[in-house]
């Protein structure tokens, strides 16, 4: 019972961090917020026509945000081991922040009110508490109904391994119920019909 009780208030929590500590953006058509809580990742992109958040905040491992992979797996750095139910995942730094809710730290950001600039260092989500050896950086702007994205990893591991190429979620984009369908075009003539 009392795990329960604590996870309720674990959530309970969490949730009501979500928000507080916004940098938006916005034009005509669209809003968008990055967390600074939670290392950029954006939180909030809602359409000025229909509001509503499409975005998913559930937990730190949601939003829209890097999340890269690689070895080895287990990734158990400085002795510390991942939580059971992520040992198969290896090394996944992320920007929100690990499954613990240890936060991603910001090192630089700036919004201009029309690009929103974020540098940090992300925590490794199936770990507790492992900030990265890396720093992840995002520069936002909006055109129309658009969001235009530029991401980068400056990876600084002591390991110099060349391990086997994995999928990759550049972004990880998780959205709320009503918006379950997701495409992206792969093609090298994007708006063309190519």
């Amino acid at each position: 019972m009392w795990k329960w009780l604590s996870l309720f208030g674990f959530l309970l929590m969490s949730s009501s961090v979500y928000g507080e500590n916004l940098s938006i953006i916005e034009n005509d058509s669209i809003r968008l917020g990055v967390d600074l809580d939670l290392g950029g990742s954006i939180t909030l992109l809602e359409s000025k026509e229909k509001p509503g958040n499409l975005i998913n905040s559930h937990d730190w491992g949601r939003q829209v945000q890097m999340s890269f992979y690689s070895g080895p797996v287990p990734y158990k750095p400085n002795g510390k081991s991942p939580n059971s139910t992520w040992m198969g995942i290896g090394w996944n730094p992320i920007q929100s922040g690990d499954y613990k809710g240890f936060q991603s730290k910001i090192l630089e950001h700036s919004n201009d009110g029309k690009e929103i600039y974020v540098k940090c260092i992300p925590m490794h989500w199936p770990l507790d508490n492992e900030p990265a050896q890396c720093i992840f950086e995002s520069w936002l702007h909006l055109e129309g109904n658009r969001v235009h994205a530029r991401a980068r990893m400056i990876n600084h591991r002591e390991d110099k391994t060349r391990y086997a190429p994995r999928a990759q979620e550049l972004p990880a984009v998780y959205t709320n119920g009503p918006y379950y369908k997701v495409m992206s075009y792969t093609g090298k003539e994007p708006f063309t019909d190519g």
